[in-house]
């Protein structure tokens, strides 16, 4: 009754009848982005795709339109990337987002991201978001440095522990960076980067 109320469709074309993301859309996706080293607040960087064509899509579908059937399909990539990867992972953490910016949206696209990844390591809830800041989508890089200063905190539990910091898109390394650094400072042992999309930073 639900599927003839409410048929499937794709995510990304909109055809009804398809998956979330359908086989003509997948075909669509470009290959793994090439992301510059963010040592040394970063030890290590994956990025699925490159942030274009219907990867970019999904990412602004997921997090702008709402279509949150996407973030399994999407986590589901992710935890597939992590298991190939070799990481010795302790703990996977989401990027965390302001509570304003939360009640505006209803969710915190990197937490749904993240679910899948539980099956690898605990999903743990180990930054918080400690000010609101501007949306930074026409900022420069040195105008997001200072965007994000002292943005965020890390839980001292963190102390130690091999971190995999959950995104779902990298553009200028910024927020990721601001995360590691107060990881760093809660004195994480190892810090990777895991995003479903990257840009060349």
């Amino acid at each position: 009754m639900l599927d003839w109320l409410y048929p499937p469709k794709c995510a990304l074309c909109g055809l009804v009848g398809r998956p979330v993301i359908c086989p003509d859309c997948r075909a669509e996706f470009p290959g793994p982005a090439v992301i510059p080293d963010l040592r040394p607040e970063i030890d290590a960087v994956l990025a699925l795709h490159a942030y274009d064509l219907r990867a970019s899509q999904a990412v602004r579908s997921l997090k702008y339109a709402r279509e949150t059937a996407l973030a399994s399909v999407m986590g589901h990539e992710l935890r597939d990337a992590l298991q190939r990867s070799g990481w010795a992972v302790d703990a996977i953490i989401p990027v965390p987002i302001h509570y304003r910016r939360w009640c505006l949206r209803g969710f915190n696209q990197s937490e749904l991201l993240a679910r899948p990844l539980a099956e690898v390591a605990p999903v743990l809830p180990g930054l918080a978001r400690t000010r609101y800041t501007k949306p930074q989508v026409r900022m420069t890089a040195a105008q997001r440095r200072v965007n994000l200063q002292g943005a965020f905190r890390a839980d001292p539990r963190v102390a130690g522990r091999r971190i995999v910091l959950v995104d779902d898109v990298v553009t200028s390394g910024g927020t990721a960076r601001a995360c590691a650094e107060a990881l760093r400072a809660a004195q994480a042992s190892w810090i990777g980067l895991l995003t479903y999309a990257g840009e060349a930073i």
